[in-house]
C-alpha cells in the first residue's frame, strides 16, 4: 500500500513523507500541490532516489498511488546508457495523456567519451526519428542557451491498469536499443582512428582483468608505439579502446598485438632470464602476466568458498577458465556472429602458436614473442 502522510515532526513546514506498506521511505521526497477541499484536492510530486525503493514502487499501478502531478525515479540506470532518471507525467490541457520520459543530465565536467555530449544528442535524435512507428519524442535542453546539457526520450504511457514496471520495461528496451545504435554509429566513426574491443568479465575477476588491459599501452610503449587508452563501462560491459598518437601507425598491427597480448595469460609461455636490451621490458610483461594469474587464482578461491553449493561440474569448468587466464579471451565480445572454433591461433608469421591451455600445450618463449612483435612494428619505420 502506498501512502503519503504529513510529518509529525515538521507540521509547521507541511512536510510530507512517502510510506510503502506502512514503512517510511527515507530516500524519497514529496512535494504537495493544490489544497484540501479545493477542486483537485491535494496532489503530489514524488521523487525516489534509491533503486530498491524504485523497484518496489514499480510493482504498483499508477491508479494505486495517491493523486499525482509527477513521479520520478532518479538514480543511475546502468544498463540504459546515459539515462539517470525516469519520470512519469500526468495529463494537462495541451497533453491529455500520461507520458513516461527517460532522461539524462550528465556531469559534463567528468565527460570522458571520445565524442562530445552534443554529438551523442545529435546521433540520438537521428536514431529516434528513424523509428518507423514514431513512438518516441526526443528533446534536448540547453544550459542558459550556451550548450546542450541534458536530453529526454518521451513515450506515451499506455496502460494505467498495469504495473508501472510493465511500462518501464517496455520502453526501457527501446531506449537500450537506441543507445546501442548510437554507440555503434559513433564507435564506427571513432574506430577509424582506434582499436576498440568490448569485454564482459565475470564479476569476481573484473578488477584484475581490467588492470591487465590498462597495462597494454605500456606494453605498446615498450614496443616503440606511443598510444593512449580508454576503459569505460557501458550497459554492464567494459569497453576498451586504444588510439595511437601517430595516426600513421597501422591499426591492424595494434589490433594484432592486442590479440596476442590477450592470449598470453592462458598460454604456457616461458620467461627465462634475458640479458638483451629488451630484458627489462620482457620482465615487465612477465610480471604483469604473473600478477594477473595470481589475482585470478585468489579471486577463484574466494568464489569457490562462496559458491560451495554450485553443481560440481559447472564449478570446475568455471575454475578452469579463470585460473588459466582464458577469461581474457572468453570475456571478449566479438563482433563476428560465428564463434572462433580454432584450438590454435597462428601468430607472427606462423612460426609461433599460442595453444588453448592443456597439459600438452606447446611452450613458447615470451622473449621471442616480444622480439617478433617489436620487429613487426619496426617494419613501418
Amino acid at each position: 500500500m502506498i501512502e503519503i502522510k504529513k510529518s509529525e515532526y515538521h507540521k509547521e513546514d507541511k512536510k510530507f513523507n512517502l510510506f510503502i506498506d506502512g514503512v517510511l521511505v527515507e530516500k524519497a521526497s514529496v512535494s504537495v500541490f493544490g489544497a484540501e477541499g479545493g477542486e483537485k484536492g491535494l496532489y503530489y510530486a514524488i521523487m525516489v532516489y534509491d533503486r530498491k525503493v524504485g523497484e518496489k514502487l514499480m510493482e504498483y499501478r499508477l491508479t494505486d498511488l495517491p493523486p499525482l502531478e509527477y513521479l520520478e525515479f532518479r538514480y543511475q540506470f546502468s544498463d540504459l546508457g546515459l539515462i539517470d532518471y525516469v519520470g512519469i507525467n500526468t495529463p494537462w490541457k495541451q497533453r491529455p495523456y500520461h507520458i513516461i520520459t527517460f532522461g539524462s543530465n550528465p556531469n559534463l565536467a567528468n565527460w570522458k567519451r571520445p565524442y562530445s555530449f552534443e554529438t551523442y544528442c545529435d546521433e540520438m535524435l537521428q536514431a529516434a526519428m528513424a523509428r518507423t512507428n514514431h513512438d518516441v519524442k526526443f528533446d534536448a535542453h540547453n544550459n542558459d542557451g550556451v550548450y546542450l546539457s541534458s536530453f529526454e526520450l518521451e513515450f506515451v504511457y499506455s496502460s494505467l491498469t498495469s504495473p508501472i514496471l510493465n511500462e518501464f520495461a517496455r520502453y526501457a528496451d527501446v531506449v537500450r536499443k537506441l543507445h546501442e545504435e548510437v554507440e555503434q554509429e559513433l564507435g564506427a566513426a571513432e574506430s577509424e582512428n582506434s582499436v576498440s574491443l568490448s569485454f564482459d568479465f565475470p564479476k569476481g575477476v573484473k578488477v584484475p582483468c581490467e588492470q591487465y588491459l590498462l597495462y597494454f599501452v605500456e606494453f605498446l610503449r615498450d614496443l616503440g608505439i606511443e598510444a593512449t587508452s580508454e576503459l569505460r563501462h557501458e550497459a554492464g560491459h567494459a569497453l576498451f579502446s586504444v588510439k595511437p598518437t601517430d595516426q600513421k601507425e597501422a591499426l591492424d598491427k595494434i589490433h594484432y598485438a592486442l590479440e596476442v597480448y590477450l592470449k598470453l595469460p592462458a598460454s604456457p609461455v616461458s620467461d627465462f632470464p634475458e640479458s638483451s636490451e629488451d630484458a627489462l621490458a620482457i620482465q615487465r610483461l612477465s610480471a604483469n602476466i604473473h600478477h594477473l594469474k595470481g589475482q585470478l587464482v585468489l579471486a577463484q578461491a574466494v568464489i569457490q568458498m562462496k559458491d560451495a553449493t554450485i553443481q560440481l561440474h559447472q564449478q570446475n569448468l568455471a575454475q578452469h577458465k579463470v585460473i588459466t587466464g582464458e577469461v581474457m579471451i572468453e570475456s571478449l565480445k566479438r563482433a563476428e556472429d560465428q564463434p572462433d572454433n580454432e584450438d590454435k591461433e597462428k601468430l607472427l608469421g606462423g612460426t609461433v602458436a599460442l595453444t588453448q591451455h592443456n597439459f600438452y600445450g606447446v611452450e613458447v618463449s615470451l622473449a621471442e614473442i616480444y622480439r617478433r612483435l617489436k620487429s613487426l612494428f619496426s617494419e613501418e619505420k
